[in-house]
């Protein structure tokens, strides 16, 4: 039991700071894009990744749905195993 909660915060570890080594890499890298990009350029950068930060999730929100009820009305176990 103390393994599987051990390997759990490990794995919530290693799957969380994925998300804070981007950020932490886009901060460091603030001084190359604003040298390089123009401030309407920088704008532009920003309001797309903005619009994928946004969009993203709304994309993935019903797709665990979808794929159960595609699991649950196939008959046949080759197609149950594709999906």
């Amino acid at each position: 039991m103390g393994r599987r909660i051990y390997q759990l915060f490990i794995d919530s570890i290693t799957y969380g700071s994925s998300g804070l080594v981007g950020q932490a890499i886009s901060f460091l890298l603030l001084p190359v894009f604003t040298s390089h990009l123009s401030p309407t350029d920088y704008g532009v950068l920003a309001m797309v990744a903005m619009l994928t930060a946004i969009l993203t999730p709304l994309s993935e929100l019903g797709m665990p749905s979808a794929v159960f009820r595609r699991f649950c009305t196939c008959k046949d176990e080759n197609e149950k195993k594709k999906i």
